[in-house]
């Protein structure tokens, strides 16, 4: 059973905005977690609804789009969440689990 480890690949870019900055911080309390395959989806649902609710409480700021792509044919198991501009994040699909700082994902709602 496939399994995926989330971690931001691109964290560079300077927020122009309060909603930029709670994206990234998004981001960042979504970075390092163990997803059990059978949640992935989960994961991207909570991802996008969170962003949803950011979008609505930064009103005033242009709106955020969550973009969720396959990324090269060799990698076809690993998902990429990206907000243009803000953020790349991929969950990369592991065998074992790696043993350094990370979190069990755990489903809450937004």
């Amino acid at each position: 059973m496939t399994t995926y480890f989330s971690r931001i690949t691109s964290d560079h870019w300077a927020a122009k905005n309060k909603l930029e900055a709670a994206a990234k911080d998004l981001a960042r309390e979504m970075d390092r977690h163990i997803i059990p395959a059978d949640r992935a989806n989960d994961f991207k649902n909570i991802f996008k609804q969170k962003v949803e609710n950011l979008n609505t409480r930064f009103s005033r700021c242009k709106p955020l789009e969550l973009e969720i792509w396959k990324p090269r044919e060799d990698r076809s198991n690993d998902i990429c969440i990206q907000i243009s501009g803000v953020f790349c994040m991929e969950l990369i699909s592991i065998k074992t689990v790696p043993i350094f700082n990370i979190g069990i994902f755990e489903l809450k709602s937004a």
